[in-house]
């Protein structure tokens, strides 16, 4: 035991959600697969039903195929629900996205495809249902992205989507503190890199030490971060309404027609721990190949944790400023966003707390080292990879706001803390 607490510093990253935070999982619910009852998202059990109509397949695939209401006993889960937007029977008769024809489920395993060939193949008639009320005619709808699930249908912080925030907060003081072994704008202006991966170059040189990113030299190997614990969806997941808001030439207002609904995590009390190991052993063993990265100045941050603790703090604190200087542009237009930073940076200031943007849509600050760029590098990377339209100064221009039971919050927000164990 003494050995291990020598070579390895164990400890917990604690997260606090300020506001809602979705961590996608790449699937989307469509209308077919939920019910809105009463400001509750009720996602259905829809494999579970047609089980349990074996003796009129027809019946259950028109229900389900129609959205209609289907017996609560045959629901998933439940969330509180905060939506706005179209009303869903407009909807009825659009082809819902990534279905390849009307009735079926773009994703199905072999038992249901079995079942819907059985059924065409019989070529039953199918009987009008009985009139039923449908909750659908006056609540809004749509599709909606899922959060992130374990194989049980648990949601989760994934460890790699923490870590790649902390990456990304590392890489803007690195650059800040001359880490990088090239000029910025040369790593960055890559005529072979496509705009996604821009920051490639970037991110090998300050984390590998050469320009191929090999994960065996990458000095972040030696930080573990383990998944959350599985949460009580039911608790924490609620269904939300994002709100694009954009810049319309000096006023910010409402993006139309970009209507987009998630599962999220919400603002809460209660904690999401996140167990981390740093291992000093692999550092000492590979100390020659990971001192190239960064000028050494990576290693040397992972080293110490009160020198990774504070480089993640400089990086909130610029994050925040740079985003009050946004909203405060805009004043009474802005004051939803403008207030909410105000009352981060305020609890910043008075308990030196840490606040991170996390997971989806947090926007280009949070995910690239843009801060660190001066307004001419800026340009010259806008104009290279045609981010924004010409002539527009301000990049980015769009912020998202999701609903809440206390209105609208900017997206993404948590508090950070990290506890040291050893």
């Amino acid at each position: 035991m003494t050995a291990q607490r020598t070579t390895q510093e164990h400890g917990v990253f604690r997260i606090t959600p300020v506001s809602p935070v979705h961590i996608g999982s790449g699937e989307i619910l469509t209308p077919m697969d939920y019910e809105i009852r009463k400001n509750q998202f009720m996602v259905k059990d829809i494999m579970g039903f047609i089980d349990a109509q074996r003796d009129d397949p027809a019946y259950a695939l028109q229900i389900i195929e129609d959205c209609k209401p289907i017996p609560e006993e045959f629901t998933r889960y439940t969330l509180a629900c905060y939506n706005e937007g179209e009303a869903r029977n407009s909807q009825r008769n659009a082809q819902p996205r990534n279905q390849p024809q009307r009735g079926k489920p773009a994703k199905m395993d072999k038992q249901t495809a079995a079942l819907f060939k059985k059924v065409k193949k019989a070529n039953i008639p199918k009987p009008i249902p009985a009139p039923s009320h449908d909750f659908r005619d006056r609540e809004p709808g749509g599709e909606v992205r899922e959060f992130i699930k374990d194989p049980f249908g648990k949601p989760y912080i994934p460890g790699s989507s923490l870590k790649g925030c902390l990456r990304t907060a590392l890489a803007y003081t690195l650059v800040k503190c001359g880490a990088l072994n090239m000029k910025l704008v040369d790593a960055l202006l890559d005529d072979k890199a496509k705009p996604q991966w821009a920051f490639s170059k970037m991110n090998a040189d300050l984390f590998c030490g050469d320009e191929r990113g090999d994960a065996k030299a990458d000095v972040l190997k030696t930080l573990m971060i383990r998944d959350s614990q599985p949460l009580d969806f039911n608790q924490w997941g609620a269904m939300v309404f994002v709100r694009v808001m954009n810049d319309y030439r000096g006023k910010f207002d409402v993006k139309r027609g970009m209507p987009i609904r998630l599962e999220a995590i919400m603002p809460r009390t209660d904690t999401v721990d996140m167990p981390f190991v740093i291992n000093r052993r692999l550092m000492e063993l590979d100390k020659e190949n990971l001192q190239r990265a960064g000028k050494g100045k990576t290693l040397a941050l992972l080293q110490d944790v009160n020198a990774f603790e504070q480089a993640l703090m400089n990086f909130s604190k610029a994050l925040l400023a740079y985003e009050a200087d946004f909203y405060g542009k805009y004043k009474q237009d802005a004051a939803t966003g403008s207030n909410f930073i105000q009352q981060l940076q305020q609890e910043q200031q008075k308990n030196n707390t840490l606040f991170l943007d996390l997971g989806f849509s947090t926007g280009w600050h949070s995910k690239t080292i843009g801060m660190a760029l001066d307004d001419r590098d800026l340009e010259d990377i806008r104009n290279h990879f045609r981010l924004g339209k010409n002539g527009v100064p301000l990049f980015p221009k769009t912020r998202k706001w999701a609903k809440t039971d206390k209105g609208y919050l900017p997206l993404g927000w948590v508090k950070l803390e990290i506890i040291r164990e050893n």
